[in-house]
């Protein structure tokens, strides 16, 4: 629930609303011939630029060779990454990888490369939250002792604190159900709850 709401609001942002929303106008006749044709090529100019980059893949040691604005960073060397990954985890411009993905001496667009980069953050955030949710569920069951004193937890907003003090939930599957309690909240009371702290609060 909380990861489905999460996930709808990462879906309605306002970088794609152009692409979520003109086709719908097509079909309604609300976009012009002139505009559904520009619209067109931008759809393709993009979709090819992330097909090159999500098919090109080498570790970072290997990027730092070819691309100049790497040399100085020392993360990562040995990850294997596409350029679509590198390109929002490092922040690149086009001219960075231009001769990388420049394959037919065409001028990156700009709006299309940073179109790409953002998407990119975005499907990072999407993959942490998948990974967050499958986690909260396999410890949903954990209980959560009555005393708990939520106020000693970091991380937890004063919001998330007076929520999850009122409701008293039994358990972490509890927890998930009380509005406006975020799933980084249920993620920082999921590992109190397993730290050494909150297993003495337990016994």
């Amino acid at each position: 629930m909380l990861t489905s709401r999460a996930e709808f609001r990462l879906h309605l942002r306002p970088d794609n609303a152009d692409i979520r929303l003109t086709s719908l106008g097509r079909c309604h006749g609300a976009i012009s011939e002139s505009r559904w044709t520009k619209f067109s090529k931008s759809k393709q100019k993009l979709a090819n630029l992330t097909e090159n980059a999500e098919n090109m893949s080498m570790s970072v040691a290997k990027w730092k060779r070819i691309v100049p604005k790497l040399q100085s960073s020392t993360k990562n060397e040995g990850k294997v990454l596409t350029a679509f990954e590198l390109i929002h985890r490092f922040d690149l411009e086009p001219e960075d990888v231009s001769g990388v993905l420049n394959s037919e001496n065409e001028i990156i667009s700009p709006d299309a490369f940073e179109r790409m980069k953002i998407e990119g953050r975005y499907r990072m955030e999407h993959e942490r939250m998948k990974s967050k949710k499958l986690e909260i569920e396999r410890e949903s069951a954990t209980e959560i002792p009555d005393h708990l004193d939520f106020s000693k937890m970091r991380g937890l907003s004063q919001e998330c604190i007076e929520k999850l003090e009122r409701a008293r939930p039994r358990n972490l599957a509890a927890a998930t159900r009380i509005a406006g309690i975020t799933p980084e909240a249920i993620v920082v009371l999921m590992r109190y709850l397993k730290s050494p702290s909150g297993v003495n609060l337990s016994c």
